[in-house]
């Protein structure tokens, strides 16, 4: 009976913060200028206009950032040093449990001057070894859909053929 209230409490109190952590990622990143030299001490803040979410860090001396436990949702970064224009990044969708790398090259100029770049970023995860689209492709499509895919395996009437 002992165990079993402690195993009850446990599963309660560990419960909640599996929940929390998969509405959160990562942003992470390099700010370097147009010469490839990492800029130091710039501040760079991500913004989420649609939560209000807005946070601002400083990079080390390394040029390296990081936004750790930050929302899921849409994304503006925005970059600016003294003798460098400000830098605007657009259109960085973050998805659950992600480490989002957005390398930033500021262009020296005054702050006046400013840099949009709107995309999409390629969608490549290269913090962890998750791959989320593989798993929707598995998930989605049949075993010999699968099997397709190793060369030299053909599937032929239920049976898997290795050439």
């Amino acid at each position: 009976m002992r165990r079993l209230l402690v195993a009850l409490i446990a599963i309660v109190l560990w419960r909640p913060l599996g929940v929390v952590a998969q509405d959160l990622a990562n942003i992470v990143g390099t700010l370097s200028d147009a010469s490839g030299a990492v800029v130091a001490d710039a501040k760079i803040t991500v913004s989420n206009p649609e939560k209000g979410f807005v946070r601002t860090e400083q990079s080390d001396s390394g040029g390296e950032y990081s936004f750790a436990r930050v929302p899921l949702g849409n994304y503006t970064i925005t970059a600016q040093k003294a003798g460098f224009g400000k830098l605007v990044r657009t259109g960085i969708t973050l998805d659950a449990g992600q480490t989002f790398r957005v390398p930033l090259s500021l262009k020296v100029g005054s702050v006046s001057e400013e840099v949009i770049v709107a995309s999409d970023p390629v969608r490549v995860e290269t913090e962890t070894l998750r791959f989320p689209h593989l798993s929707a492709f598995l998930l989605t499509n049949s075993l010999s859909t699968r099997w397709n895919l190793i060369p030299s395996v053909t599937p032929r009437h239920g049976q898997i053929v290795f050439a």
